[in-house]
């Protein structure tokens, strides 16, 4: 074990080795040094996290009875990238994707029927996601659909796309059924549930609820719902 020296004489006369001054200095601050320690790896970890963490150019919602694979969600980015565009400038196009799953039935009078018991974090998910997500693009159950459009979350058709490129089937003016579309061929895309609602929110400070980022974002993503509406024409 190391010497310990407690009179100041002895570092003074510089007669401490190494190790018994490295001694000396671990058995004082052992607790500061190590709680320092804890803290610089808590700050490299946060830098090394921060720096590779990706920004999506897209961001996409889907919620439904069906579930979207991560080979599915991997291929649907993989056609975005040709779709999309490179909005914040780091050499490629990225997709994030939020999937909520929900359970969904109908009674004898084949009514739509949710169990909000068992889809209690799902709805949640939900409400977050329109209230302060990053998602732009939906594709919704109908349900969700209609509880959007009650709330005049959504885009009108009219308002972003031209007459030329206006799809079939318009639903209450502000979405499509994404298997109505040319682009619901492509890889991944095929593999969305063909009843999922395909539209797209308001932009920024555009309605009363209040999100995520701002309207360069908000561009990005209209210009990749746009080639999927005209994908074909």
């Amino acid at each position: 074990m190391a010497k310990v020296y407690d009179n100041p004489e002895r570092y003074d006369n510089g007669k401490m080795t190494l190790s018994e001054w490295i001694g000396h200095i671990w058995y004082h601050y052992k607790w500061a040094i190590g709680a320092a320690s804890v803290l610089i790896a808590f700050a490299v970890f946060t830098i090394v996290q921060l720096a590779s963490k990706v920004e999506p150019d897209i961001s996409i919602m889907h919620i439904g009875p069906n579930t979207l694979t991560q080979n599915t969600q991997n291929s649907i980015a993989e056609t975005l990238e040709d779709l999309g565009v490179d909005y914040n400038d780091d050499g490629k196009v990225h997709t994030n994707i939020v999937n909520i799953t929900v359970d969904r039935f109908t009674d004898e009078d084949n009514s739509y029927v949710i169990n909000f018991d068992n889809n209690n974090e799902g709805l949640k998910r939900f409400q977050v996601e329109i209230r302060t997500g990053d998602s732009i693009i939906y594709l919704l159950e109908e349900y969700y659909f209609n509880y959007c459009v009650e709330r005049d979350l959504l885009v009108p058709f009219a308002s972003i796309i031209d007459d030329a490129d206006m799809p079939q089937n318009v639903i209450k003016g502000c979405g499509v059924k994404i298997s109505d579309l040319e682009s619901y061929k492509l890889k991944g895309i095929k593999n969305i549930p063909e009843t999922a609602i395909l539209c797209i929110r308001r932009m920024p400070n555009d309605n009363e609820i209040s999100w995520g980022k701002g309207k360069d974002h908000w561009n990005s993503n209209l210009t990749a719902f746009k080639n999927l509406i005209k994908y074909g024409n």
